[in-house]
């Protein structure tokens, strides 16, 4: 057996020096707590990435309780830098938004009546301590609350983290709450387990599991902007250039929206669900959003998203309690604006909403209106629909043209919201089922977008296709299906088609995507009758204007190609 220092692996002495690291580091905090923390706001995305993984592996116990593997005292916990790669609110915390304890200004204070020593002295003491005994969370606030109950009462020693941050002056990127699942309701933590606060619910004053639980994570909106603006600056002043002719940008919505703003930040939100444990059924519902000022793809890359909040729990979401603080945040940025300092610079920006994109199950699920397969379910008219072997269908013919407005359909929903309240059936009005607070960010149908992938990648691709099966021989689809598996591609395009055209509903969106604007319509046409071959056409040349379209003559084109189709 190997001696010394040899038997260890190189993940232990990786381990070893990130923590002497930050202990160093949790040092120079400490020694230096009243200095100003307006540099200590820079954010990585990559961490709420790592956090949503962790959250994947956790969810799976009846509570939230995570133990900290490292140090609870490095500097990243008492700034707001890297706070959620070391940390995440757990019942622990007694979390309360209003949580009056002392503040950083306070810290001087003596820690009890006649103390000799103030309350930023004893938790210096005391995290130190901690920190080289390498204690977790759970040890760290035990040993506080410990000590609290042996201090003279009244005293002042902190002993949840958020007052610990509060101390000094800095508060965390992100904030928890919990619900009931049954009314909705936010519970309140009692000895680490949360209980529901509302006397009418049938778990009233009972202790909650997992399943019973929603958490929902609102992250703080302005910090995730000012660390996206400081890292791409250089996008954000000049280079127009870099933006495509036909870009968002370049559109009438934001140009009305951005009128008069000198710095305008707007704002695409996307929202959409996966799966998180099978046993619970629990799953996340993550809330995304993008900044239009950014060119593409800049724009859509991974660091320089914004995750505005995240729903946890095996219930969908209720759109008013997840958009409740991510709504109170925008419109605050939006009507009293922000300041964001870079390089001795000041930037006075405004934060607009621009789109809200989400797939149809989603878009009817947060927009409060009926689902696509119901009555009334288009998004721009107001058609009703028709039965047909126990599925409703829009007959082209029989559109009737009447288009959604956004006055008349706010007017509607708040109506529909006040006659199905304490209802015990809810009815929908021409496909209106109540009154979202989306409404509040985004005019309707104008800026909520039609999600492209289900429609045409996963939807009408794949209806065409079952249909050519149906009049195609043997030998077109054996034919078809050789010419896609022998396809060569551009070192970019990732696609390789292993299922044929007759199980087309193996395909992925990426697949159907290349077949209708690339390849489909030249390898089709050999072998369909004309008839077919030449409506196909029509879809694939309007589909394929629509895009990237390069004026708006075309985009007149298209949607002329899509009425005669």
């Amino acid at each position: 057996m190997e001696n010394g220092n040899e038997s260890y692996t190189g993940r232990v002495f990786q381990q070893r020096a990130r923590r002497n690291k930050r202990k160093k580091q949790y040092q120079e905090v400490v020694e230096n707590e009243s200095d100003d923390d307006t540099d200590s706001t820079s954010y990585s995305i990559d961490i709420v990435k790592r956090n949503i993984l962790k959250k994947k592996t956790s969810t799976t116990t009846t509570t939230n309780e995570q133990v900290l593997v490292d140090n609870v005292v490095d500097p990243d916990f008492l700034g707001q830098d890297n706070f959620e790669e070391y940390y995440s609110s757990t019942e622990k915390d007694n979390f309360n938004e209003h949580d009056n304890f002392l503040s950083s200004k306070d810290g001087k204070s003596p820690l009890y009546k006649d103390a000799h020593i103030s309350v930023t002295e004893a938790v210096k003491f005391i995290m130190n301590f901690c920190n080289s005994s390498n204690f977790d969370k759970a040890k760290v606030f035990a040993l506080m609350r410990l000590i609290k109950s042996l201090l003279p009462i009244p005293n002042q020693l902190p002993i949840t983290f958020n007052q610990v941050l509060k101390l000094y002056g800095k508060n965390p990127s992100s904030m928890t709450k919990f619900y009931c699942n049954q009314c909705l309701t936010l519970t309140t933590c009692k000895r680490g387990e949360q209980y529901c606060t509302n006397s009418t619910c049938i778990f009233s004053n009972l202790k909650l599991s997992q399943r019973q639980l929603t958490e929902i994570i609102t992250t703080n909106i302005r910090e995730k902007l000012e660390y996206v603006i400081k890292k791409n600056i250089s996008f954000f002043t000049g280079n127009i250039d870099l933006f495509p002719d036909f870009d968002v940008t370049s559109g009438s919505r934001y140009t009305f929206i951005t009128k008069g703003i000198v710095h305008p930040i707007t704002l695409n939100v996307f929202v959409d669900g996966a799966p998180l444990v099978r046993s619970t059924k629990s799953a996340i519902w993550p809330c995304f959003s993008s900044i239009m000022e950014l060119p593409p793809p800049i724009r859509e890359h991974y660091s320089n998203i914004l995750i505005l909040g995240l729903w946890v729990s095996c219930k969908k979401p209720d759109v008013d309690v997840f958009f409740l603080d991510i709504i109170k945040q925008i419109t605050d940025l939006a009507e009293n604006g922000t300041s964001i300092f870079v390089d001795g610079n000041e930037y006075q920006i405004h934060v607009k909403t621009l789109f809200f994109v989400s797939d149809l199950p989603a878009k009817s699920l947060f927009t409060k209106t009926i689902n696509f397969n119901g009555y009334f379910a288009c998004t721009n008219c107001i058609t009703e629909g028709t039965l047909l072997n126990k599925q409703i269908i829009y007959p082209y013919k029989y559109n009737n043209y009447q288009s959604r407005n956004h006055e008349d359909f706010v007017t509607i929903a708040a109506g529909v919201e006040k006659s199905n309240t304490n209802a015990k059936y809810h009815s929908s009005v021409i496909g209106i089922k109540g009154l979202s607070c989306l409404l509040k960010l985004f005019r309707y149908p104008d800026d909520i977008i039609h999600d492209y992938m289900h429609l045409i990648c996963l939807n009408h691709v794949s209806t065409l296709l079952k249909r050519f099966t149906c009049i195609l021989t043997k030998n077109d689809i054996d034919g078809i299906d050789s010419m896609l598996s022998n396809l060569h591609l551009p070192h970019d395009a990732h696609v390789k088609y292993i299922y044929s055209i007759k199980s087309v509903n193996d395909w992925k969106a990426k697949d159907s995507r290349l077949f209708i604007l690339n390849v489909g319509l030249p390898i089709l046409i050999q072998h369909l009758p004309e008839l077919y071959s030449s409506h196909f056409s029509i879809y694939c040349m309007a589909i394929k204007i629509l895009h990237c379209p390069r004026s708006f003559e075309e985009i007149e084109l298209a949607d002329t190609m899509i009425h005669y189709y």
